[in-house]
């Protein structure tokens, strides 16, 4: 069977949907993502809740209000990614900062194993040694074009001699002396292999067993700054639309800058199938709840 998306659909999203579900033999665990990803993207109330969705963050995050169809992109995937997380958390049968602190001690733990074992082997290499120029630039030319890539990366035209000029470029708009948008390009590599190396990975390109050991001090953070979190669910009596709710509410105030009651409520019904959640539920299940 083949779904039907309607116009107001995040074009990213239902291209994510297109490449990863259409393929036979999922699994358990990507069908399910697939129902309420599918749900999101069709369900009629969702219309307005991307709108809303899209106007604030426009406001509240996007400086100048304006946005690229790669940044509409980005917070669509961000929205996706939060509440797939949410459903995960509902998923457990009680949601406790310790289940929070000890994912991610284990984490740090593994990663400094696995550090020590490559440093002992020849793995242990800078990411960008890895390939060959033959595939960095076979990647450069499939994937990330200049001219292609819609307000991230540019290769500049000269008017005057009607070429193009050699490197990378970013484009980003800047303020006059009188106050008015002026677009600027600004070079930040001569060539895509100097890109690669000093953009997309770093400038210092650190090996593959210092990079796991950066990972593991990020999750040791992580872990002590999860020790100090109001947990989510006191037990296993809280509500599954309670801890949704509780779940999303963080990211709504941290990408919107506003709990989005309504919305919420919408999400709730769409994601959780539950037509009984209104704005009211939502206030019961954050009252006196704090982040």
């Amino acid at each position: 069977m083949i779904t039907i998306f309607p116009d107001w659909a995040p074009p990213k999203l239902v291209e994510y949907y297109q490449a990863i579900y259409k393929l036979p033999n999922i699994g358990l665990a990507l069908e399910k993502e697939r129902v309420y990803l599918e749900a999101i993207l069709t369900h009629r109330e969702m219309k307005s809740v991307w709108k809303m969705f899209y106007s604030k963050w426009k406001r509240y995050g996007c400086p100048q209000n304006k946005t690229s169809e790669f940044e509409k992109g980005a917070m669509a995937f961000s929205v996706f990614s939060a509440i797939k997380g949410a459903i995960a958390k509902t998923e457990i049968k009680s949601t406790t900062r310790s289940y929070d602190v000890i994912k991610y001690q284990e984490i740090a733990r593994d990663a400094r194993t696995l550090a020590v074992k490559i440093r002992q082997s020849s793995l242990n290499k800078s990411p960008f040694d890895w390939f060959s120029d033959k595939t960095v630039n076979a990647i450069s030319g499939n994937d990330i074009k200049p001219e292609k890539a819609d307000g991230f990366f540019s290769l500049i035209y000269d008017e005057s001699e009607h070429h193009k000029k050699g490197g990378i470029y970013t484009r980003r708009i800047v303020k006059d002396l009188i106050g008015n948008d002026v677009l600027e390009y600004q070079q930040v590599a001569k060539n895509t292999k100097e890109f690669f190396k000093n953009q997309c990975i770093t400038p210092t390109n650190p090996r593959l067993a210092e990079i796991l050991i950066r990972v593991a001090g990020e999750a040791d953070t992580i872990a002590t700054h999860k020790e100090t979190e109001t947990r989510i669910a006191g037990n296993s009596k809280t509500t599954k639309v309670t801890m949704f709710i509780r779940a999303l509410y963080p990211f709504l105030i941290n990408y919107f800058g506003s709990p989005l009651y309504g919305t919420l409520a919408a999400l709730c019904r769409v994601v959780l199938n539950d037509d009984s959640v209104g704005e009211s539920t939502v206030k019961d299940a954050l009252k006196g709840y704090k982040i």
